[in-house]
């Protein structure tokens, strides 16, 4: 007699950072960390992640750069003004900041060593060309806006709607990632690894689920691969401190509907197996008899 039991494992990732240890300087040089206050309600700890730092003060900035009164501005400047916010949302989304690779603590990046272009530079781009954005680069890579001749973008800003106090107030600052300084390097390798095992682990289950499916086998031990490892995708997404947030939560997603639509195939109805068999007697002999065989 077999008895099959199905085990469904479901894991939810839990990522929690201990807020004690504070944070090393604030994101930027104007409005601090108050993004990160006013998005989670306290300050970054050392614990919180680069990225997540840098996202949340962009969408903070730009949701205080739309509330501003510029009814004093022409319709063409403040249509360009308008352009130039969507692109800094789509540059948030994009998540292709620039590493500080040379300098100790937080300090600007215009444009890092690979070519990666800070807000206010990928504006200018957006703009003005690539060629303007490293022209400033060339000159002034790691100056805050203040520090850079006043000449240099006050004609850009009121061209395009903004102030040099607001191309500030986007401006941010990262943090050192260079020899002697490796953690934060490390940090984030680490977790690269992570989220692509932790995506890698979903599609596989979920593709293996989705294999017995299709072959119209209940596999209990499949789904529940699918199911924990899909939960576990959509837990390390939902944490938003990632780069591959949107690809965490569909892969995972899908890991766990292909799981849950395996489980759902009915067991196949299965009677008792009666079959002719040969049994040795008491003396020994060979006797015909019926072996009967149930499962369930």
């Amino acid at each position: 007699m077999r008895v099959a039991l199905p085990l469904l494992v479901l894991v939810v990732f839990a990522s929690g950072a201990s807020p004690s240890a504070p944070a090393d300087a604030p994101i930027n040089a104007v409005l601090g960390d108050a993004s990160f206050v006013a998005t989670f309600g306290r300050a970054p700890s050392a614990a919180d992640g680069e990225e997540l730092r840098i996202r949340t003060h962009l969408a903070h900035v730009e949701w205080l750069l739309r509330a501003r009164d510029v009814s004093g501005l022409s319709p063409e400047v403040r249509a360009e003004r308008t352009r130039l916010l969507d692109a800094l949302a789509a540059y948030r989304e994009a998540g292709a900041f620039p590493r500080n690779t040379t300098q100790p603590g937080r300090t600007p990046v215009f444009i890092d060593e690979a070519g990666q272009i800070c807000a206010v530079g990928y504006l200018i781009e957006q703009s003005d060309g690539r060629d303007a954005a490293e022209r400033i680069a060339a000159a002034h890579r790691y100056d805050r806006i203040a520090e850079m001749p006043e000449a240099l973008l006050r004609s850009w800003a009121g061209t395009h709607g903004f102030t040099l106090t607001e191309l500030a107030m986007i401006q941010p600052e990262y943090q050192g990632c260079y020899e002697g300084h490796e953690a934060s390097c490390d940090d984030e390798r680490v977790q690269f690894a992570v989220e692509a095992g932790t995506m890698v682990g979903a599609f596989g289950t979920g593709m293996l689920a989705l294999v017995q499916t299709a072959r119209g086998h209940r596999s209990p031990l499949a789904a529940g691969l699918a199911i924990g490892a899909g939960a576990t995708a959509v837990g390390v997404g939902l944490t938003g401190d990632t780069r591959t947030t949107t690809a965490l939560i569909v892969t995972g997603g899908a890991a766990v509907v292909s799981g849950v639509w395996n489980l759902l195939i009915p067991r196949p109805e299965q009677g008792p197996e009666v079959a002719p068999t040969v049994m040795a007697s008491a003396t020994g002999h060979a006797v015909p008899a019926l072996r009967l065989r149930l499962a369930y």
